[in-house]
């Protein structure tokens, strides 16, 4: 409903039927007008003024209001005949007490919106009314005929949808080693209700933390990824000439009512190809010196072992008596 019909809602609801009566107080303000979302909580503020001379005794009821076609009230709908989920007059909590309001005072009288949780998306209307009467029923019957005063909300209820994008993975090439080879590779799930647009670069910086070049990420940001998609983007991975380990440091946005950020790290060795070249040399003078003394230990192992074996003469003395004297010594020289 635009502005228009709503303030001629308010004409015809609140000037047309108490044009008639000599109002005895006020409420204000006239118009609440809210917008929500399901399972949303509001707290108003309703003054009521006694401009009589008298004392008053009001009570409140709400009332849910039907609006036809041409913004026409269609008629007043009980509380009580409502359905709970969809009924605007179940969101709304006040005071079902008396209301002793003295000549001339002023008093608050607190109101509470709960929207229901399961509520539909769409535009809903009540009217809290506050009426004389010896009783509740009594006033809140002179509201449904235009005998009280109050306030008119407006509670525009818009459909919750939630926004969230899921980095599934961020990988790169283990090595770069020339500027047409490597590549960055990552992959997006939409888990959310709405579909959204990534945005974001890869910045690499070296192992000192240092900024070396980044790779935009605009091509990519141009698809929209719808609820429950998976998509997966692939970008060339930066070459860079120098012999080191480098840091791919992803940063993405997204995000249409609230915006929100993905990041993530992974790390590569880029290697030019000189000092591939280089290693490579320098890997195979190690395995052919390595080559050469294992082959050189071979052969001086299978030497030792083709040498055939050589006999050992034993030489045996002739069996003799012993003499016990043959080991003694002569002191006198004689034989």
């Amino acid at each position: 409903m635009n502005s228009k019909n709503f303030f001629a809602l308010i004409f015809v609801l609140l000037v047309l039927p108490f044009a008639s009566v000599q109002a005895e107080y006020s409420v204000s303000p006239m118009i609440i007008d809210i917008e929500a979302e399901p399972h949303d909580t509001f707290t108003k503020t309703l003054t009521i003024t006694n401009f009589d001379s008298r004392p008053v005794r009001l009570y409140a009821s709400v009332n849910e209001i039907t609006v036809g076609d041409e913004s026409e009230i269609k008629s007043f709908v009980p509380a009580s005949m409502s359905e709970r989920t969809t009924a605007v007059t179940s969101w709304i909590e006040i005071t079902r007490g008396r209301i002793e309001l003295p000549a001339g005072e002023t008093t608050e009288v607190p109101l509470t919106i709960r929207v229901n949780q399961k509520a539909p998306p769409g535009t809903y209307h009540a009217f809290v009314g506050f009426a004389a009467g010896s009783n509740r029923d009594i006033a809140q019957a002179k509201v449904l005929e235009g005998q009280g005063m109050g306030a008119v909300i407006r509670i525009v209820v818009g459909s919750k949808q939630e926004e969230f994008l899921r980095l599934v993975s961020f990988t790169t090439d283990r090595f770069s080693i020339s500027p047409d080879k490597g590549q960055i590779t990552y992959i997006l799930e939409n888990t959310g209700d709405v579909p959204l647009q990534p945005t974001g670069d890869v910045i690499i910086y070296d192992s000192r933390g240092r900024e070396l070049t980044s790779v935009s990420l605009e091509d990519e940001s141009k698809t929209i990824i719808a609820p429950g998609e998976k998509v997966t983007y692939t970008k060339p991975l930066p070459f860079m000439n120098r012999l080191g380990k480098n840091k791919a440091y992803l940063s993405l946005e997204y995000g249409v009512q609230n915006r929100a950020a993905l990041y993530d790290t992974n790390f590569y060795y880029s290697i030019p190809w000189f000092y591939l070249v280089i290693i490579m040399v320098l890997l195979a003078i190690v395995l052919t010196i390595l080559v050469i003394l294992l082959r050189r230990n071979l052969k001086r192992s299978s030497y030792v072992e083709e040498a055939e074996p050589q006999d050992v003469p034993m030489f045996v003395g002739k069996k003799r008596e012993h003499n016990e004297y043959d080991h003694d010594i002569n002191l006198k020289g004689g034989a």
